[in-house]
């Protein structure tokens, strides 16, 4: 019980500060930069933390149910899933990290 507490909490630290990493890895960045590149980056920058954060709430409401339901009935004929809070934790927050970070 503790290990999916500790990946709830790893996973949702990650997507909350995504914007700030991406900032980070911009400031990094940035010194290397001419002023035109940096114009465009730092117009573009809102924008990858709203597309994220989108993403993962596109990912939760829209493909997660279909997704767990295609996984849960996915050779229900064979088989009876028996699914644990621990494994539908990872595959729901590892799909909505990959999401995020996609779209």
């Amino acid at each position: 019980m503790l290990g999916i507490y500790m990946k709830v909490c790893l996973f949702s630290g990650i997507i909350l500060a995504m914007p700030y990493l991406t900032y980070e890895l911009v400031m990094f960045v940035s010194p290397a930069l001419t002023s035109k590149e940096k114009r465009y980056v730092f117009l573009v920058l809102p924008w990858i933390a709203i597309m994220f954060m989108g993403g993962v709430v596109f990912g939760y409401f829209v493909l997660i149910p279909p997704a767990i339901n295609f996984l849960l009935t996915f050779g229900s004929d064979i088989a009876t899933p028996q699914i644990r809070i621990g494994n539908y934790i990872s595959i729901v927050s590892r799909l909505l990290l990959a999401i995020g970070l996609v779209l």
